[in-house]
């Protein structure tokens, strides 16, 4: 979500509002779809599981889309992998110890 947050200041500085209305719109889309199909089988669960998809794909998935914010899409993914990055990194430099 907070790289949600970061990239929605992007798209507006960058002139991209339009873009962005329709990120939000998509997020809210998914979340209602999911919302119908999810809460009835799994209750609050499901809507817990409905939010975080929703946000995902507003926040996340839909940078794939826009040729133009593919790079973007790129530094949202290093930034998800890098806890996992510097975990093996300090793994391996504490086997050499």
């Amino acid at each position: 979500m907070f790289l949600g947050v970061a990239r929605s200041h992007y798209l507006i500085n960058e002139g991209l509002t339009r873009f962005s209305f329709f990120t939000t719109a998509l997020g809210a889309v998914v979340n209602v779809g999911l919302n119908l199909v999810l809460i009835p089988q799994y209750g609050g669960m499901g809507a817990a599981v409905a939010s975080v998809v929703s946000y995902a794909a507003s926040g996340y998935l839909s940078s794939f889309v826009y040729p133009r914010l593919f790079e973007t899409g790129l530094m949202q993914s290093k930034a998800f992998a890098a806890p996992v990055r510097y975990a093996l990194l300090f793994a391996r430099k504490r086997s050499w110890l």
